[in-house]
């Protein structure tokens, strides 16, 4: 009897580790983790608070390379295809990519635009556009929304200078996560 007893008591405590390192790994006294946790548990239950990372390495080489990368869920899939389709005079510049890489991260862009976003940040904005397809991100409503009180001697800063310039004042802009707890405007 008392095997049987230790052998029920050792299965349970396994099964109750298994069901709690979900929890036990995403947990973190770091402010930061403690976002990734809550961006994690969201997601479980079909949303997320914040932006899925702009991870596609593609992505990040061709276009992170001159500007900041931003995530897929900050613009519809329309407004993408815009912009994708005019790569030889994006914003006066000249940023046209091979058949072959301009496919793959059209494929990437589409497949994570805020339309096929989780993020409720996604949701606002959508449904701020009413339809439009705006090519810059600063064309947003929900953008001006949020950034009317941010001045233009603010942004005119030599550390901030463009609205482009996301990670400037969020900090985990990276990451997607743009709560107001986590900007820190420069001098």
């Amino acid at each position: 009897m008392k095997k049987s007893l230790s052998k029920t008591l050792l299965l349970a405590l396994s099964l109750s580790l298994i069901l709690l390192l979900p929890f036990i790994a995403f947990s973190d006294s770091d402010d930061d983790e403690g976002e990734d946790h809550e961006w994690h548990s969201n997601l479980r239950h079909g949303y997320s608070k914040h932006l899925s990372p702009a991870v596609d390495p593609l992505y990040q080489q061709e276009c992170g390379a001159c500007h900041f990368a931003y995530q897929a869920g900050l613009l519809p899939k329309a407004s993408w295809e815009k912009i994708m389709d005019g790569l030889d005079q994006h914003f006066e510049e000249d940023a046209s990519l091979s058949s072959e890489h301009a496919s793959a991260i059209q494929e990437y862009l589409y497949a994570n635009s805020a339309e096929n976003s989780s993020a409720r940040f996604s949701k606002r904005i959508l449904r701020s556009l009413e339809g439009a397809t705006p090519l810059r991100i600063s064309d947003i409503p929900f953008f001006k929304h949020e950034h009317r009180e941010v001045g233009t001697r603010v942004l005119a800063r030599k550390s901030i200078r463009s609205w482009a310039n996301c990670s400037a004042c969020h900090t985990t802009a990276k990451r997607g996560i743009y709560d107001e707890k986590y900007i820190q405007i420069p001098r």
